[in-house]
């Protein structure tokens, strides 16, 4: 299968995410699959036969990118979504397996026949519900978000039963 991976943080670097994106990505170009990953910019390229690292423009005035949520990885995911919308249009994809908050890009592009699968870290509404309380006058509009985003979804899968 000929799959788009959606990575959205720095990659390749030492640190949780990226670290579990590596392992994903040798067990499914072990098994065979191509895999074209599209992640930010950001990051060092690291050589896995079946993979193929695209990233998106540069933002030089970011100068690093944390873990968690900021105005700089909010302005790379802008620069993500547009990259993905590329990406789709010009290949054919089998699959688009969306990592964290790219799984949100799947309610604003057209699904085609691809199958979509969502790599759930976390509930994105309660990790900025914890962040910024302020949100919770609109916790039920980004609850019903996550609840599309999954439901649209044809795999998912949470890091945890709690999710």
């Amino acid at each position: 299968m000929k799959i788009l991976l959606l990575v959205p943080q720095p990659f390749y670097q030492e640190r949780g995410t990226p670290i579990a994106t590596r392992m994903l990505v040798r067990a499914l170009c072990g098994a065979g699959h191509s895999v074209d990953m599209l992640t930010y910019n950001p990051g060092n390229d690291i050589a896995i036969e079946g993979l193929r690292i695209f990233r998106t423009g540069s933002l030089p005035f970011v100068k690093s990118i944390p873990i968690g949520f900021s105005f700089g990885k909010l302005l790379y995911d802008v620069l993500l979504f547009f990259k993905t919308v590329s990406m789709l249009w010009k290949g054919s994809y089998d699959v688009l397996h969306a990592g964290e908050e790219s799984i949100f890009f799947t309610l604003f592009i057209p699904r085609g026949k691809r199958v979509i699968v969502y790599d759930m870290d976390s509930s994105m509404p309660d990790q900025l519900l914890e962040k910024w309380s302020f949100l919770r006058v609109v916790a039920p509009v980004m609850y019903g978000f996550e609840r599309l985003a999954i439901r649209r979804s044809d795999v998912v899968l949470p890091v945890c039963d709690a999710l």
